[in-house]
């Protein structure tokens, strides 16, 4: 099974790669807790907090939506 970073969708990826440049450690942990989660009722909900932070400073409307919308979906 791929991983949540594996399955993030364009726009988050994106965000985040803007959010590298200023916050280089704050992503470094993010993509950490990314990497070793399959499902995100698994991640940490500080790092819930950071994924709408980061959509939210790079204008992306995240509080109507929920987070598992920015991953794609696993198929079995």
């Amino acid at each position: 099974m791929k991983t949540l970073l594996e399955r993030a969708k364009p726009e988050l990826k994106q965000a985040i790669e803007k959010h590298r440049q200023s916050f280089p450690l704050s992503v470094e942990v993010l993509e950490n807790e990314l990497s070793k989660n399959i499902f995100v009722s698994d991640v940490p909900f500080h790092t819930i907090l950071d994924i709408k932070g980061i959509l939210r400073s790079n204008n992306f409307a995240c509080e109507d939506h929920q987070v598992w919308n920015y991953f794609t979906r696993e198929e079995a």
